[in-house]
């Protein structure tokens, strides 16, 4: 069995090969070579417990995420976790990584792959409203998947920006940084705009002239409470892909729209099916995109394959012999 710790886990992929892993899970998901329950989503009081299984023909998975945002008051991380990966055809544990750097990694590379696919190849500006862990990952994907030589960060917090500053520029040095007073002014002045954040009501304002023929990424809401689109966003928007269709209900970035009709359901389509050339996008038309992540257990399991895989080769992470 191998133990894959944070550090080791930047070390063995580049940003591509994790955004590959994305795209090869999505390929999975299209195909439905997968088997994936719906994963246990515990809520305790502020906090939630998350329980994320799944399983393909090679290997299987479980993630185990404790999602504490009060963490941020205490100067300790919002999110702790472990992934135990398991042989398919034995059971056997492979290997055991750090949830939290996986959840990060993969989350980023999400949001990377939405701009792989959905942003136009001339976008060089980009938006992160909510410049935390998260946020900072979703940039550091971003530029690995578009040519951006500007970013503009919005946060409530003066040292959140900092540190994001700080990290992004490890992985991008020649990228120029703005911190920027409002969400507005981070759309305003942005081609590709990413929302991390855990607000309960809208960080997108609900004008529809300002947010017009811009690629937007939602990351934060994960529970039916918490909104980070505009209905403006819903009323420009020709389809809103999807991660997974368990965002509809999962995420008030959808379930809102969705009971106020503000959007139909056949113009929600998941991003598999753009990845596997079921549905196309014209990148070089001026249009306003929307893709809405909320993360499933299968990205996971596909990163994490990949880590062990090449770990091995590598001879990167600790042993434990059981």
């Amino acid at each position: 069995m191998l133990y894959i710790n944070a550090s080791d886990i930047v070390k063995i992929l580049s940003l591509h090969e994790i955004v590959d892993s994305i795209e090869k899970a999505l390929l999975i998901m299209s195909k439905k070579q997968f088997s994936m329950p719906e994963r246990f989503h515990i809520p305790q009081g502020n906090n939630t417990l998350l329980l994320m299984p799944c399983f393909t023909d090679k290997y299987f998975g479980t993630k185990l995420v404790s999602v504490f945002p009060d963490n941020v008051q205490k100067e300790k991380p919002v999110i702790y976790g472990n992934m135990i990966l398991n042989i398919g055809d034995t059971g056997e544990v492979a290997a055991i990584i750090d949830g939290a750097k996986l959840t990060a990694m993969r989350t980023g590379a999400v949001g990377g792959l939405g701009v792989r696919y959905l942003a136009p190849e001339k976008s060089r500006s980009l938006g992160i409203i909510g410049a935390g862990v998260q946020g900072m990952h979703q940039a550091v994907f971003a530029c690995s998947e578009a040519d951006i030589s500007k970013i503009y960060v919005y946060d409530l917090k003066e040292e959140n920006v900092k540190s994001f500053e700080q990290q992004v520029n490890i992985w991008h040095k020649d990228v120029n940084i703005e911190k920027v007073e409002s969400p507005l002014e981070a759309i305003e002045k942005s081609e590709i705009v990413i929302t991390a954040t855990t607000s309960l009501e809208p960080v997108i304002p609900d004008n529809k002239e300002l947010l017009k023929n811009k690629t937007f990424i939602g990351i934060g809401s994960y529970k039916p409470d918490m909104r980070e689109f505009s209905k403006a966003l819903f009323e420009l928007a020709d389809i809103v892909f999807v991660d997974t269709m368990v965002a509809k209900k999962e995420s008030g970035d959808l379930a809102t729209p969705i009971q106020e009709s503000w959007i139909k359901d056949d113009q929600i389509l998941e991003i598999a099916d753009l990845v596997a050339e079921k549905v196309l996008v014209n990148k070089k038309t001026e249009k306003t995109q929307v893709f809405k992540s909320v993360g499933m257990g299968l990205f996971d399991l596909i990163v994490a394959q990949a880590l062990f895989e090449k770990a091995i080769k590598l001879n990167i992470g600790q042993k434990i012999i059981t």
